[in-house]
């Protein structure tokens, strides 16, 4: 089943209420961001990733998920895409406080 097939039909099911999500993942989506029909099937693996600025490179650890359907490629959840846009804000604003609880940072050395 192609990606676009099956967007389609998890739209029309939850169209047409015919999906189940359990209580505690529906709030953990919703604290996220997430919408329920935005949520992969497959396994779930942690990476470390690499945000990269001009003055810091940021490692943070986010979830990635090999999905059921096409298990080619590990994808991202729209809630880590939006964390990873976070840690690049945070990096150009030199919030060292909010990036150090989030992940390691890292200051650039110039060399001569």
């Amino acid at each position: 089943m192609t990606w676009c097939r099956w967007f389609g039909t998890v739209r029309d099911q939850v169209a047409n209420n015919r999906y189940l999500i359990v209580l505690h993942e529906a709030e953990r989506l919703e604290q996220r961001g997430i919408m329920e029909w935005q949520t992969v099937q497959g396994e779930r693996i942690k990476r470390t990733r690499l945000i990269q600025t001009p003055v810091y490179v940021v490692a943070v650890e986010v979830e990635m998920i090999v999905p059921d359907e096409d298990p080619s490629e590990p994808c991202y959840e729209p809630g880590t895409v939006e964390f990873l846009r976070q840690v690049r804000e945070h990096a150009d604003a030199n919030d060292i406080e909010w990036l150090g609880r989030h992940g390691r940072v890292y200051r650039v050395l110039e060399t001569a």
